[in-house]
């Protein structure tokens, strides 16, 4: 067992089962209440946000090196 956190709130989840096998492979967890307050939004923005992100940091890195 591993502490594992809840995406929205960061709480402590508990009874998640890893699996060493696959370190690779990672899940997001969160509390159904939390993600039931947050459903109306729109996962694909939230993808973009998160690869926009990704990009400017790789920019980021590329520059400072």
């Amino acid at each position: 067992m591993r502490h594992v956190r809840c995406l929205y709130c960061h709480g402590l989840i508990l009874g998640v089962q890893y699996v060493p096998n696959y370190p690779d492979v990672f899940m997001l967890y969160a509390h159904k209440i939390c993600h039931s307050e947050r459903r109306h939004a729109d996962p694909d923005a939230t993808w973009q946000t998160l690869c926009d992100a990704l990009h400017a940091l790789h920019r980021t890195l590329n520059q400072s090196a």
